[in-house]
């Protein structure tokens, strides 16, 4: 196999899947372009810079360069090619920028991760002898443990990881994320620093060495992983209980207003008698005028907007029927038209999806003078 097409495919084997990686957590709703666009720009990118790379370091082994002079070339063309894959993932995404960072981050640990195992096992190994004394970017062993350990862990990636952090990018808003996105910054460097730095320092020590770092880099990379897994789950559980808390505190809200009307209901039966009385007397007397307006004015005080039956759904209708009284007591005009059955929607989502947006159109409603109005459409 020529030098350059080895270097190339060494290049993009290391590169492309972290390009990738990048845009799984995120669903398309977050994209500014469908997936197969993106990976295709990706692919075109990565390969066109392959390309260039392994001419390049071609024109290096003929003129020959020193290995002590070649690697710092080929990092810094890697760290050059790396930019505007950072630049278009920024802008591919819309999403909050610790989000972004925070995944970012988990990429970059990937390929440190996987960038240590080549270098740890390449030199155990040996399948064809270099024409430039050892003295290249990608050796034959590099090129074929970097396909080696892309078919193992990326599914592994896929499987524990991409959908934790779809659940997280769902769920979890900046307020949330804070703590989780600092304490990964900081684990996830050191552990990227003590990878490459066990993985650079190979040539420098004897097996060994190895022996020793092997294990306990391995463990370390299995404790930012199980560090990651314990940071989203917590993050989405704080999330989610966060929301039931909503959910419980309307549905006690609701309770007491229901717990209220009973017992508004238990007085009204016991001022009925008197009410009847008063009516009697006034029709007794023909005082018709007089008995009409004491009728419209009892009705008046029976007739409240949270007895309406708005649909069937339990929760719209509760949901309906707190807000809604809610809006006419602060004189805010309610035009309300709902045709809901049950669903197979959680109470509790239900509760903070329709209750948040009902408690955003009022709060809205406040900020105007006059003219206050609301609808309602489901």
């Amino acid at each position: 196999m020529p030098v350059s097409i080895r270097d190339s495919i060494g290049f993009f084997l290391q590169l492309f899947p972290c390009g990738i990686l990048c845009y799984l957590p995120f669903q398309k709703e977050s994209m500014r372009m469908d997936n197969r666009r993106i990976y295709t720009v990706v692919a075109a990118y990565v390969g066109l810079q392959a390309l260039l790379f392994g001419g390049i370091v071609q024109r290096c082994y003929a003129s020959g360069m020193e290995l002590q002079l070649l690697t710092p070339l080929a990092d810094g063309y890697m760290t050059f090619a790396i930019v505007p894959l950072v630049i278009l993932f920024f802008w591919m995404v819309h999403e909050q920028v610790v989000k972004k960072l925070l995944i970012l981050y988990i990429v970059i640990f990937y390929a440190a991760t996987q960038f240590w195992v080549v270098n740890l096992i390449s030199p155990l190994i040996e399948f064809q002898s270099d024409p430039y004394g050892g003295a290249v970017v990608y050796s034959v062993e590099d090129v074929i443990l970097y396909a080696s350990t892309i078919l193992l862990l990326l599914p592994i990636v896929l499987l524990l990881f991409i959908r934790p952090l779809r659940e997280f990018m769902e769920d979890a808003d900046t307020s949330t994320i804070a703590r989780e996105f600092w304490f990964a910054t900081v684990t996830t460097a050191g552990t990227i620093l003590m990878l490459v730095y066990c993985a650079s320092v190979r040539s420098n020590y004897e097996f060994p060495y190895f022996r020793v770092s092997a294990p306990l880099c391995l463990m370390l990379v299995i404790f930012q992983c199980f560090i990651y897994w314990l940071l989203f789950r917590e993050s989405v559980r704080r999330r989610v209980d966060a929301d039931n808390q909503k959910a419980l505190e309307i549905q006690e809200i609701q309770s007491q207003k229901i717990a209220k009307e009973i017992e508004q209901a238990r007085r009204m039966r016991h001022d009925m008698r008197h009410h009847l009385a008063v009516l009697y007397d006034l029709v007794d007397q023909n005082r018709l005028d007089a008995a009409r307006n004491y009728l419209n004015e009892l009705i008046g005080t029976v007739s409240r907007p949270e007895n309406v039956i708005y649909c069937q759904n339990v929760t719209v209708n509760a949901l309906l029927q707190y807000y809604i009284s809610q809006a006419h007591e602060e004189n805010i005009a309610c035009r309300v038209h709902v045709v809901c059955d049950e669903t197979t929607i959680s109470p509790a989502d239900l509760t903070v999806a329709f209750g948040n947006t009902l408690d955003n159109a009022i709060q809205a409603c406040r900020k105007v003078p006059e003219d206050r109005w609301l609808m309602v459409r489901v």
